[in-house]
């Protein structure tokens, strides 16, 4: 089973936080290894340049932890 990468914003009404938080739920009782991040003060779509980049940042941490890879040029 595929580890999944929840990124959701708190203030979105395209598709709300609970729909996210739903997921993860299901995800959870079928043992499906899951993380949701919320983004406080975001909606659809990272407006601003603090979420852009700790969004970048937790998508390349979560496919190093599951793919295994070691930071390269440290």
């Amino acid at each position: 089973t595929a580890p999944v990468l929840l990124l959701q914003g708190a203030d979105d009404r395209v598709v709300p936080p609970n729909q996210a938080m739903m997921m993860k739920e299901v995800l959870e009782r079928n043992n499906v290894p899951v993380e949701l991040v919320l983004f406080e003060g975001e909606a659809h779509g990272w407006r601003q340049a603090k979420t852009v980049e700790a969004a970048m940042n937790k998508q390349i941490e979560f496919l190093r932890n599951t793919w295994g890879i070691k930071d390269i040029g440290k």
